[in-house]
């Protein structure tokens, strides 16, 4: 397994002596530098592998082989050298370097550089092993987003919706209107997501599960507000309107006191997540008092109970739906190179059943 080259973004202005030399090829033509280190490669090896690399280095650029028969010398300042280091090795035919089970994120590192170079069909043999590691079922918010791009450029349509689904359900909107997942990760900075309106699929799914959550607490409040009893449990006019206000009451208190109060009406406005929003509301609507408690018809229980039992369920089927034709349509072309066979999808519970 090849060792992990652990070097800083900064190759531009080093000079040779301070460069490290790998010698994917001994008797190469071409010298890369990226990081701190140059590799020596047969340039035709890349050409025939890459059509990106063909043009660089044998087009009209200033990266073709120099005519005055000095060394051929190309940079690649943006290029990271361990994910590097490994496609060359594959590139040249070396595959017991190529590590069968890298960290999530060097597997991401590598996928970003592969699509760089068009070259991600040449990681095949193990994209199915890696793809296992992706697949982690509690994996850190990181690789969740680090997974995302890995399904989108290996061609797994499942896990690419399995992460959607978490990201979306899980995502909140911070103080300056950004998309956060986990503590920190502000997905607008995240460079290599997948397709690049998957923000604002992300942004739509979850106002969707907001819409459906928000939507039940304010007809719930507002239907027995009215001046018509919602309560349909026998006896007068005032015991009915009690059992409205205590219901009323317990609605107000639970939200105020697990995420500071009632959701505002336009979804848009709502800055927690679906979690947060779902885990509130659902354990305060299992505890709101009525002064029937036994009634399935005036009580929020039971109904949210239901909606809460079919949100779940309904989970995968309207992510599914926001899987745009364009993103299987890609999906499915990146399959054809790396040889993934799909599987079953994955299912998760993200608030605890309380009923």
């Amino acid at each position: 397994m090849a060792t992990e080259l652990r070097t800083s973004n900064a190759t531009t202005g080093a000079a040779p002596s301070e460069l490290t030399t790998v010698d994917i090829d001994p008797e190469g033509d071409l010298l890369i530098d990226a990081d701190f280190c140059r590799f020596r490669v047969c340039s035709n090896a890349l050409r025939r592998q890459s059509p990106v690399w063909k043009q660089m280095l044998f087009g009209p650029w200033k990266e073709a082989k120099p005519t005055d028969g000095s060394a051929w010398i190309v940079e690649f300042p943006d290029d990271t050298a361990d994910p590097l280091h490994i496609l060359l090795f594959i590139i040249h035919g070396k595959f017991d370097p190529v590590p069968p089970h890298p960290t999530v994120s060097r597997i991401h590192s590598i996928l970003i550089l592969a699509h760089k170079y068009d070259i991600t069909g040449i990681t095949r043999p193990w994209c199915s092993q890696w793809l296992q590691m992706a697949s982690e079922l509690n994996p850190t918010a990181a690789n969740v987003v680090e997974s995302l791009y890995i399904a989108w450029e290996s061609g797994d349509e499942h896990l690419f919706a399995l992460r959607l689904e978490q990201i979306s359900i899980q995502a909140r909107i911070d103080s300056e209107g950004r998309l956060v997942y986990g503590e920190n990760i502000v997905l607008e900075d995240e460079i290599h997501l997948g397709p690049q309106d998957v923000l604002e699929t992300i942004s739509e799914i979850r106002m969707a599960f907001l819409g459906k959550l928000i939507a039940r607490v304010h007809y719930s409040l507002e239907a027995r507000m009215k001046e018509k009893p919602f309560c349909y449990f026998g006896g007068s006019y005032e015991s009915k309107k009690i059992c409205d206000a205590a219901a009323i009451g317990g609605i107000y208190r639970g939200m105020t006191q697990t995420i500071g109060g009632i959701p505002p009406r336009a979804v848009p406005d709502s800055k927690g997540s679906v979690v947060e929003l779902a885990s509130s509301l659902f354990s305060t609507m299992a505890q709101v008092p009525t002064t029937h408690p036994g009634t399935r018809l005036c009580s929020p229980r039971f109904v949210f109970q239901h909606l809460n039992e079919g949100i779940h369920e309904d989970i995968p089927a309207v992510v599914t739906s926001f899987m745009k034709p364009e993103y299987k349509e890609y999906t499915a072309k990146q399959r054809l190179k790396t040889g993934v066979v799909l599987g079953t999808r994955q299912r998760t519970r993200y608030w605890k059943e309380v009923y």
